[in-house]
């Protein structure tokens, strides 16, 4: 998911990710989450400028996503 996030951002990323992935990589997985939300909302700044794009609905396996 990261890397379609980056894809189709037009983001480049290069990451080193440290955890307990032995025991549970949930919550590694969650944490790089978490943290480049707050990279992304620092580099955002007060979002001036910024419009939504809008929303869409595609079919995906049994779903409407």
């Amino acid at each position: 998911m990261l890397e379609l996030m980056f894809k189709h951002g037009l983001m480049d990323a290069k990451l080193k990710v440290l955890g307990d992935l032995d025991v549970d990589d949930h919550h590694t997985v969650e944490d790089v989450g978490l943290v480049l939300g707050q990279a992304i909302a620092k580099a955002l700044g007060k979002m001036e400028g910024i419009r939504r794009y809008g929303s869409a609905r595609a079919p995906m396996d049994e779903a409407m996503a």
